[in-house]
C-alpha cells in the first residue's frame, strides 16, 4: 500500500506520453490521481482502530479496506507493463500538424498567420492559414503594418511571392523602410557566431515581381546590402553550421549581384 502511495506520488503522466484508449486511458487518470485516494484508503481504517471501531463498524469492514487498498497499490507498481500493452506511440509530425492547426484556428493577427505560409511546412498548413489571411478585411493595411513596424518581415516577402496586392504603390515606402532594417540584421547575422543568415533569394524576387516598376527606388538600398554582404564571416557559429553559413553567404553574394546586373 505505502509503495503504491509512493509511486502515484510520482505522478506517472501516461496519458500525456502515450496515446491511450479505452481502459488504459482511463486508468492512467486514475494512477494519476492516486495519491489523492489511495491514502484515504488507509486513513479511513486506521481512522476506526483509533476509535471505538467495534461499535461503528465490522472488523471486517476494516480488514476488506485494508485489503483493497494494498491490491490496488500492488497492481499499480504492475501498471507500466499494463499499460505499455496497449499504447500507441505518439506520431511527433502529426502532433506538429495538430498543433499548428490549432493555432491557424485560434490566431486571428495577420502577422501570426503569416508564420505558417513558410514553405517549410506541409501544404494543408499553409493553405489553411493562406485562407484565414485572405479573409481579412484589411489584409493591405496589416500587412503594410508589419513591414513599418517590424524589425525584418520576411514573412510578409513569402506571402507576396506567391500573392499579389491590388495596390502595389502602397507597399513602396514600408518596404523600403524594411529594406534597412533587412541591412541592419544582415551585417549582425554576419558577423554574430549566434545567428543565423537569411537567405534573400524570395526578397529580391518580390522586388523584382510586384514591384518591378520601383527597382530604382529599392536599388541604393540594395547596393548597400552588397557592400553588407561582403563582410567576412564570423568563425564557429553557435546555432547553425558554419559551412552552410558560408553558402548562404556566397548564395546571397550572386543573387545580390545578378539582380543589380538586371537593373
Amino acid at each position: 500500500m505505502m509503495a503504491g502511495a509512493i509511486y502515484c506520488t510520482l505522478k506517472p503522466e501516461y496519458h500525456k506520453i502515450y496515446q491511450l484508449t479505452g481502459f488504459a486511458s482511463q486508468f492512467s487518470h486514475v494512477i494519476f490521481y492516486g495519491a489523492i485516494w489511495l491514502p484515504i484508503l488507509m486513513l479511513i481504517p486506521y481512522y476506526f482502530l483509533l476509535k471505538d471501531w467495534q461499535c461503528s463498524t465490522t472488523p471486517n469492514l476494516v480488514k476488506m479496506i485494508l485489503v483493497i487498498a494494498s491490491a490496488l497499490g500492488f497492481l499499480k507498481l504492475t501498471t507500466p507493463k499494463l499499460i505499455l500493452k496497449s499504447y500507441k506511440k505518439f506520431d511527433e509530425k502529426e502532433l506538429a500538424f495538430n498543433k499548428a492547426m490549432d493555432n491557424i484556428n485560434s490566431y486571428s493577427a495577420v502577422m501570426s498567420l503569416l508564420y505558417y505560409t513558410c514553405k517549410s511546412y506541409d501544404e494543408p498548413i499553409r493553405n489553411a492559414a493562406l485562407t484565414k489571411i485572405k479573409a481579412c478585411k484589411r489584409l493591405e493595411e496589416d500587412l503594410i503594418d508589419i513591414l513599418e513596424k517590424d524589425r525584418t518581415a520576411y514573412d510578409v516577402f513569402n506571402f507576396l511571392d506567391d500573392n499579389k496586392v491590388d495596390h502595389p504603390e502602397r507597399f513602396i515606402e514600408p518596404i523600403i523602410k524594411n529594406l534597412t532594417n533587412i541591412n541592419k540584421e544582415m551585417r549582425e547575422s554576419i558577423t554574430d557566431p549566434y545567428s543565423s543568415i537569411y537567405d534573400i533569394d524570395v526578397l529580391l524576387r518580390v522586388l523584382e515581381g510586384q514591384f518591378k516598376d520601383s527597382t530604382s527606388k529599392f536599388k541604393p538600398h540594395i547596393l548597400k546590402l552588397q557592400e553588407i554582404l561582403e563582410t567576412p564571416l564570423a568563425k564557429n557559429r553557435v546555432y547553425a553550421d558554419t559551412e552552410k553559413s558560408n553558402q548562404t553567404l556566397f548564395k546571397n553574394r550572386e543573387e545580390v549581384k545578378n539582380w543589380l546586373a538586371r537593373h
